[in-house]
């Protein structure tokens, strides 16, 4: 562990390839620059505990977690406490730095989730998180296509997207939060079972969270909008 974290303190590594869109370039250097990002997650955000919560009832000690988007290592500290062995991914090297340091993760992999394949072997992991993550990436099915064959048969895959409670928008599908500049994509279930069916992933639990507000842009206008997470548990059959 003393090796990576090493290897981040002295030089900050690049991405195999380049970001997928500009998009993905703005929300990386967002992240490599957010220094005090765990002060402002604990003070409020709650995917660590929901995502440990309901993947708790599947873990056994030993078990091999990846945490896809695993920033700083807030999530994969919960279930290193709870004896798991975790390998994360993450876009941005600046929160992989402040991971590493932490020595929660036994391997951490820079990369950019919109790109497959990842650098993960099939069929190596016993569960998969996702906390946070994927308001930021345009096409799920390369995140469920990765998850699907990473998973062993029986694994559990947690993963969260941020949806618009008010003004009501259903057919709001990305917005602009004006706050840090970032594009948030909105996932609904209309997309998200259809993607999770044809890849055998099957949905246990879905259960709303982290209600927020945001100063958010859709098609031009800027409106004070309530947000939350919905989080989803699934299962590949084993």
């Amino acid at each position: 562990m003393r090796r990576l974290r090493d290897w981040f303190r002295s030089e900050r590594p690049a991405l195999p390839q380049s970001p997928s869109d500009p998009a993905t370039t703005q929300v990386i250097r967002f992240y490599d620059d957010f220094a005090d990002y765990d002060a402002q997650a604990k003070s409020g955000w709650l995917g660590p505990q929901v995502s440990f919560g309901l993947v708790y009832p599947h873990l056994a000690k030993g078990q091999r977690i990846v945490d896809f988007g695993v920033g700083t290592g807030l999530g994969a500290a919960l279930f290193r406490k709870a004896g798991c062995t975790i390998t994360g991914l993450d876009a941005s090297a600046g929160l992989l730095e402040a991971c590493a340091a932490k020595g929660v993760c036994e391997a951490l992999h820079l990369h950019d989730l919109n790109r497959a394949p990842y650098p993960i072997g099939t069929g190596s992991a016993d569960h998969i998180i996702c906390n946070g993550v994927l308001h930021f990436i345009p096409d799920l099915g390369v995140v469920f296509d990765e998850a699907a064959r990473i998973l062993r048969p029986g694994g559990a895959f947690y993963f969260d997207v941020a949806r618009i409670l008010s003004p009501e928008n259903p057919a709001a599908r990305q917005g602009i939060a004006t706050g840090s500049g970032q594009r948030m994509i909105l996932h609904p279930d209309a997309t998200i079972m259809p993607l999770l069916a044809e890849r055998g992933l099957t949905v246990s639990t879905s259960l709303p969270y982290f209600f927020f507000y945001e100063m958010f842009e859709i098609d031009g206008a800027v409106t004070l909008t309530r947000l939350h997470f919905q989080a989803y548990l699934c299962h590949k059959p084993g």
